[in-house]
């Protein structure tokens, strides 16, 4: 019989392997197939539809039967999204495949971040938030790491059968495992997190969220730089790897060294600091992160690019810590699923209004607009200066209840 901690380290481990095996691909694929930035946004767009679609199923799933039927559907999911990206290269699919990697991101990360915050209760560790989110980090990093050098031997071979059958037996072997050895008093609980007896979410209360913290401008605005992270900054490094697949690979591994050594080093001495100095100072990387993104190229020494390279994920892995230390901290200082939900429902709003605008102004202005890594770094400068706005986000001093 799992334990508590046990059913989380098996559910995020076994995500974030399929994960590395292909999803993280994702800008690479649309590139290597010759999309260009009007697909690219369009896909980004329509994922967070998928994403919202998602979170309608799973609040409905999660109120009446527990997060079980949650998690069978996010492998299932996961399985889709890797099937649709290798087998299939038609616009149709492009489109199932976007909503599917929405759906997967929904499954994924609502349930971990409720999974999160019923282990903090469990463990009654509410004032160890970095510690046990630099465990978390370090086990994601392991295991993308592994899912990232599988997925691009194979990709390189072209091998996408064995690709996907492989996705499948670990898809039904991390199912197998929690279904079968996680208590049911833990994880198919209704009341899986504390405090979930309020029920009444609506749309309405997650898109108008108001807290005087500046939660919801920030929920807003990081839906659309996760994306620039996890999406656009990932095609940069594509070109700075000269279009090389597997120098990609063997590049995100090493970036995931660096962050795993960077949470292990920070995760037992972020709680001890000041919070709101540690937050400002993690603010102020990320700005000058963006700057250096936007200044990294092919043309500078090789030792320079890697330098910058190494700089970008440090501070960029130190603000999403601190980032996320803060976000769960004000999520325990009132009704945490609520915040939670809340969070999820702004990005992911934000994301939709930003890409489908950007997606609507290329195609105004003619659309084909090809992306390299000049248009990519030009657009980096005013997304370092919109980053400031996270200096806003404030640490809430007392239980806030939701307005």
């Amino acid at each position: 019989m799992l334990n508590f901690k046990q059913t989380f380290n098996i559910f995020v481990a076994v995500h974030f392997f399929l994960n590395g095996l292909l999803p993280l691909y994702v800008p690479v694929y649309l590139i290597q197939r010759g999309y260009d930035l009007e697909w690219v946004t369009a896909f980004v767009a329509v994922s967070t539809v998928g994403f919202l679609a998602g979170l309608y199923a799973w609040k409905k799933w999660y109120f009446n039967y527990g997060l079980k039927p949650i998690i069978v559907a996010s492998f299932v999911a996961q399985l889709c999204l890797i099937t649709s990206l290798a087998l299939f290269d038609h616009v149709f699919w492009l489109v199932v495949s976007a909503l599917l990697y929405g759906v997967v991101n929904c499954f994924l990360w609502t349930s971990q971040r409720v999974l999160f915050l019923a282990l903090m209760d469990s463990l009654k560790q509410a004032s160890a938030t970095g510690r046990l989110l630099g465990n978390f980090q370090i086990l994601a990093v392991v295991a993308i790491k592994l899912g990232l050098l599988v997925g691009a031997f194979l990709l390189a071979q072209n091998s996408f059968v064995i690709l996907v059958a492989l996705a499948t037996i670990v898809a039904i072997g991390g199912t197998a495992v929690l279904v079968k050895g996680a208590p049911s008093s833990t994880l198919w609980s209704k009341k899986l997190s504390i405090k979930t007896n309020e029920l009444g979410l609506t749309w309405r209360q997650m898109l108008v969220y108001r807290d005087g913290y500046y939660s919801s401008l920030t929920f807003y605005i990081d839906g659309a730089f996760l994306f620039a992270e996890n999406f656009f900054w990932v095609i940069s490094l594509y070109f700075l790897s000269q279009q090389n697949i597997q120098y990609l690979s063997f590049l995100l591994v090493a970036l995931s060294i660096i962050l795993g050594l960077v949470f292990w080093l920070l995760k037992n001495r972020i709680d001890q600091y000041d919070p709101q100095k540690v937050y400002w100072v993690a603010v102020i990387g990320y700005v000058i992160s963006w700057g250096l993104r936007a200044q990294t190229n092919l043309e500078m020494p090789h030792l320079t690019m890697n330098l910058f390279i190494l700089v970008i994920a440090f501070l960029t892995a130190f603000f999403r810590l601190s980032f996320n230390k803060r976000l769960f901290d004000n999520a325990q200082r009132q009704s945490p699923l609520l915040y939670i939900l809340a969070k999820t429902y702004g990005s992911q709003m934000g994301a939709m209004i930003f890409f489908a605008g950007v997606t609507l102004g290329v195609y105004l202005y003619g659309g084909q607009l090809s992306i390299d890594s000049m248009h990519l770094n030009s657009l980096y400068w005013p997304v370092a200066g919109f980053s400031g706005l996270y200096i806003l986000y404030q640490l809430k001093p007392k239980l806030q209840s939701m307005t």
